[in-house]
């Protein structure tokens, strides 16, 4: 079991079709996030945390082929990230809405 998320976690940058995926759900969440703030007067908290998820998962994919370790330390954050986002929403969620 270890093994496979170590695969899994540790593998080489997928490249240019996957980082253009992640790095627009980023763009588009923090477009999100600032039309929320701006007309609605409301800060969305979650989108912004959801869009540092996705560009730190794009810069993962983004690392040159050799840059493993870095590409697999970028993904633990991203993960960490919103799993910690989802901690929020179960045990704090006036800090999200």
């Amino acid at each position: 079991m270890l093994s496979r998320v170590r695969n899994g976690l540790f593998r080489e940058p997928s490249g240019r079709p996957q980082t253009l995926v992640m790095f627009g759900g980023a763009v588009v969440l923090s477009g999100l996030a600032g039309y929320g703030y701006v007309v609605g007067g409301t800060r969305l908290v979650w989108t912004v945390a959801m869009a540092v998820g996705f560009a730190l998962s794009g810069v993962a994919e983004a690392l040159p082929a050799g840059r493993r370790r870095a590409a697999g330390g970028l993904r633990i954050a991203a993960i960490v990230l919103m799993l910690s986002l989802i901690g929020v929403v179960a045990f704090a969620p006036e800090y999200v809405v």
